[in-house]
């Protein structure tokens, strides 16, 4: 009775992380057109970070009646901690370098080779054991998420595509919020052309070696991606002492503190000269909330499952995110969204296949002719 609560709580964490990740995309949208004046970013991801410092601080005290050790976050397990959030600044940093120098097709296609490397850093960092089929699943979710992103850049009708210019916005390391954003926004670059946050142009002009600094950079940032994610779960994991709620205040305490430079460093006229809160809506305050929300799903997902499923739950929300943009959007996917579509449907049905899946076993043991769908442990 105890593994079956347990899987079902697990699926309804990964089925909460799916519906946060799609109704943020929506609401992203919206917010991010609504009124004449865009919203500092950056005071947006410090604003999330402070939310979600405040319902973690609330549960502890309130909900599980207990008091939080504040000065455990500058010792040796609360700096913990403050790895994750460094290395998402990293992360950020380089796709904003690489976003400014590649086609935006290319820079889709290599940022998705991150889902490869969690899962490679899980095996290595975490000695997980993924089944043929489950390396199978991760094999097709790439090509799958490749597809869906090319589907939405083909489907742009500029000739030069604009992305939001985070830039020189948000350039902040919360491990949760700020990637989060990067993400979304970066991934709906065909659907937020010049509204919202300002543009970037990325320019066809580059020079071979930027090119190549920009590949570079994207490649650095999905081995940071993947280890960051990895090394996040084990953290969570591996500190029993420490409830969920108490590692979140640990992060959000590091995450604020970066997000506040962010602000000091890349906005700080705007917010004396406009006030923090210009352009600020209801949909935009709606997206902090989502944001929040979702840094603490992502937190109890990873704690109760793993990154791998993190990166399949969010795939399926791509998905449906982008099939609500057909009805609400007016967007026209071509054939490869749906080439995608499908593909991603199978990795999900692989990864998570139980032993003997009619499917699995008429593919990798009947097709290709492998011994067991099972018995592999990391491709050589």
């Amino acid at each position: 009775m105890a593994k079956e609560t347990s899987t079902w709580f697990k699926s309804f964490a990964l089925l909460l992380l799916i519906a946060q990740n799609v109704s943020l995309v929506l609401t992203m949208k919206v917010s991010m057109g609504d009124g004449a004046t865009p919203y500092i970013v950056t005071v947006a991801v410090f604003m999330t970070e402070l939310l979600k410092l405040v319902i973690c601080v609330v549960v502890i005290y309130v909900y599980q009646g207990k008091t939080f050790n504040w000065m455990s976050i500058s010792q040796v397990e609360g700096l913990k901690m403050a790895v994750p959030a460094l290395l998402y600044v990293v992360q950020n940093n380089l796709l904003f370098f690489a976003v400014s120098r590649l086609e935006p097709a290319v820079f889709q296609i290599t940022y998705q080779l991150k889902i490869a490397t969690t899962a490679l850093f899980s095996v290595i960092m975490l000695k997980r054991t993924l089944t043929r089929a489950q390396w199978a699943g991760v094999g097709l979710l790439l090509p799958g998420v490749c597809l869906v992103q090319l589907s939405r850049l083909s489907s742009a009708e500029n000739d030069d595509i604009v992305v939001p210019s985070l830039v020189n916005a948000n350039a902040n390391g919360n491990a949760t919020s700020s990637n989060m954003i990067l993400n979304n926004v970066v991934a709906q670059i065909d659907l937020s052309p010049g509204v919202g946050l300002g543009v970037a142009p990325i320019h066809h002009g580059v020079s071979f070696l930027g090119q190549l600094l920009g590949f570079v950079a994207v490649l650095f940032s999905c081995l940071t991606s993947g280890f960051a994610g990895v090394y996040f779960e084990k953290v969570l994991k591996s500190a029993k002492s420490l409830s969920l709620w108490e590692r979140n205040v640990q992060l959000a305490t590091y995450s604020i503190l970066i997000a506040g430079a962010s602000v000091i460093m890349k906005d700080f006229q705007r917010v004396i000269t406009d006030g923090p809160f210009v352009g600020m809506s209801m949909s935009s305050g709606i997206v902090i909330v989502l944001q929040a929300a979702g840094g603490l799903v992502i937190a109890v997902v990873v704690r109760y499952t793993d990154n791998i499923a993190k990166a399949f739950a969010t795939s399926v929300s791509m998905i449906i995110s982008s099939t609500l943009t057909i009805f609400f959007f007016d967007f026209h996917p071509p054939l490869i969204f749906f080439i995608g579509a499908g593909l991603v449907g199978m990795a999900v049905r692989f990864y998570s296949a139980k032993p003997g899946d009619w499917l699995v076993k008429t593919v990798l043991v009947q097709m290709l002719g492998m011994a067991s769908e099972n018995k592999f442990v990391l491709p050589k």
